[in-house]
């Protein structure tokens, strides 16, 4: 499967989740509009300084902007995730972000230094001719509890 896909002329972001432990990873395909609608469900505390969350544009995102709102929103996931928050009053909108629509990924996600979701840009190419370059995935850190 793909880590990224154009539906419909929507992107949808590739969301892989390992969860710590040993519970076995699966991914979510979020599009903006579902970070935006986390983001509104976290509530005004979700402002993180140096970690805006990316604006919506008017025409289509692709290219380099597309890369920019993906870099954004994987730092901006990063910082809620490691907010006090995720473990109070985040925590079910998070989880729902996180496990909705979940799909068993077959195999192991290569683990780096901290369990984590990795997320990719949408690819607009063809269904599965995405050169590896393309594939740029993003890994944020889940701290225990939130799933």
């Amino acid at each position: 499967a793909e880590a990224m896909e154009l539906r419909e002329r929507v992107n949808f972001f590739a969301v892989d989740v390992t969860p710590e432990g040993t519970a076995q990873p699966w991914r979510v395909m979020r599009r903006y509009n579902d970070f935006l609608n986390l983001q509104a469900s976290l509530g005004y505390g979700a402002r993180f300084p140096g970690a805006c969350f990316p604006k919506k544009h008017l025409f289509a995102c692709k290219g380099e902007k597309l890369e920019a709102r993906r870099r954004a929103l994987q730092l901006w996931i990063q910082r809620a995730l490691e907010h006090p928050a995720s473990n109070g009053a985040w925590r079910v909108p998070l989880q729902q972000f996180l496990e909705s629509g979940r799909q068993m990924l077959s195999g192991t996600v290569a683990a780096p230094n901290m369990a984590a979701p990795n997320m990719a840009a949408p690819n607009t190419a063809a269904p599965n001719t995405a050169a590896p370059e393309e594939m740029s995935l993003l890994e944020i850190q889940i701290p225990s509890g939130i799933i």
